[in-house]
């Protein structure tokens, strides 16, 4: 009787988890079309106008944004991953970065808020994200 309860299991487990594939697959092809729908071109666009901006300041794209998100009122912290070490130390570095009002309009000129194109996530993949339960 064990044995059958954890082969029902085993099958669910099964079911969920082609379903969870299919989605995925659906929300990767979504994705893929998007960005030939020429959103990721929009928004690499924005990316090299922050990067004029960063390059004038002498410092990194990543520590520009960075540095920007310091510069905002205390109740926003920037959230910072990397998976080599060299990137550790740059991000870190953001925070020798002094932003002038000047510096601050020249990256908001050129990364206008809201002027990122497209979702963060396909509707597919939100469902299966703990933060968007």
């Amino acid at each position: 009787m064990g044995a059958q309860a954890y082969h029902v299991a085993c099958r669910r487990q099964a079911e969920q988890t082609a379903i969870f594939a299919a989605e995925l697959r659906g929300a990767l092809i979504a994705g893929l079309e998007a960005r030939a729908g020429g959103i990721l071109d929009h928004n690499l666009a924005l990316v090299e106008a922050l990067r004029k901006v960063a390059e004038e300041k002498g410092v990194s794209v990543a520590q520009l944004a960075i540095a920007r998100v310091l510069s905002r009122s205390g109740c926003i912290v920037p959230l910072v991953g990397a998976r080599r070490r060299e990137r550790l130390d740059e991000a870190l570095g953001a925070l020798d970065i002094e932003l002038t009002d000047s510096d601050l309009a020249a990256i908001d000129t050129a990364v206008p808020k809201g002027a990122a194109a497209g979702e963060r996530y396909p509707a597919a993949q939100l469902v299966h994200m703990d933060s968007e339960r």
